[in-house]
């Protein structure tokens, strides 16, 4: 009987992949459960939201790249895209707060980004 070689080769994202090679009537169990909370996400941007009229002041010329970073969270949460890519701009805004000294609006952005993407 002759070796059997697999392979696999994979072009996008995978996640919760299982896989017997080889192996004949068997049978696996997998629990996948989504530890993402895009509603507290949405909830979070809509308080920073609240205080759209003071970003000019408190961020001065880092403004519309706020603006524009919320812009682009909103859309992914709508769509529900891949958390990892929210992460990823919700740690952007956070740093472009941590950035801003001296402002209760930017203390406030670091501190509930900080929650969420503990």
């Amino acid at each position: 009987m002759a070796d059997t070689i697999y392979e696999n080769n994979y072009y996008a994202p995978i996640t919760g992949l299982q896989m017997q090679q080889g192996t004949n009537y068997s049978s696996q169990n997998q629990t996948v459960s989504q530890g993402f909370n895009y509603e507290e996400v949405r909830n979070i941007i809509e308080n920073i939201k609240k205080y759209e009229d003071s970003f000019d002041s408190e961020f001065k010329e880092k403004a519309n790249e706020l603006r524009d970073k919320i812009q682009s969270i909103e859309n992914l949460i709508e769509k529900k895209e891949n958390p990892s890519t929210i992460k990823y701009l919700l740690t952007e805004l956070k740093n472009l707060a941590i950035g801003v000294s001296g402002s209760l609006i930017a203390s406030g952005i670091a501190a509930q980004v900080s929650y969420v993407i503990a």
